[in-house]
C-alpha cells in the first residue's frame, strides 16, 4: 500500500471527512486531496506529520513507509 492509500485507510478509521482532517492539522483539504489521489510524489510538510502525530497519535513511520502499527502505543504510566 502507498501513501495515498495508508492516508485513506488512516482518515477512514478515524471516521473523519477529508475536510475536517485536513482541519485538524492545519493543512488544506486540496493538499489531502493532492496526496489521496496518488497521482504526485507530494508529501507531508514536518509540521503537518508533527500535527498528525500528536492530535491523532499516529505512528508517522507507518504512515510514510507502511512499517509499523499505525497508532503509537499509549505511554501511560504503569500503576504500581
Amino acid at each position: 500500500m502507498n501513501l495515498a492509500g495508508r492516508l485513506r485507510l488512516l482518515i477512514d478509521s478515524l471516521n473523519l471527512t477529508q475536510k475536517e482532517f485536513s482541519k485538524s492539522i492545519g493543512m488544506s483539504q486540496g493538499g489531502i486531496s493532492v496526496i489521496l489521489s496518488g497521482k504526485t510524489d507530494r508529501d507531508f510538510s514536518k509540521p503537518a506529520l508533527v500535527a498528525i502525530r500528536t492530535v491523532f497519535n499516529v505512528n508517522t513511520d507507518w504512515l510514510l513507509t507502511g512499517e509499523g502499527g499505525m497508532f503509537l502505543k499509549s505511554e501511560a504510566p504503569a500503576i504500581l
